[in-house]
């Protein structure tokens, strides 16, 4: 591209914002920790970006991150869900 003077830039075409209501995530969570969850799907990084932001809010993080490795299957789809679970401390089952 530079060879023919053109600048190439990345940007971001949409945005993954918290929902003004937090309960029912927030409910997901604490089933999460008090073993009601069998199998957690994670589709985006942001998407594990905002549990991790919440669970802070329900109890740890630590907690959420010893349930989701000891306690339930968790599913990845893609490379980018997957590097943002291991950046969070979470090894993706499948």
């Amino acid at each position: 591209m530079k060879k023919r003077s053109a600048e190439l830039i990345q940007i971001s075409i949409y945005r993954w914002a918290l929902p003004d209501d937090l309960e029912p995530l927030k409910n997901g969570i604490k089933a999460i920790l008090d073993r009601k969850v069998d199998l957690v799907l994670f589709t985006s990084k942001t998407q594990v970006s905002h549990v991790m932001k919440v669970a802070g809010m329900v109890a740890s993080k630590e907690e959420l991150q010893y349930a989701l490795n000891k306690n339930v299957v968790v599913a990845s789809i893609g490379p980018v869900c997957s590097g943002g679970l291991r950046s969070n401390g979470i090894e993706p089952d499948f």
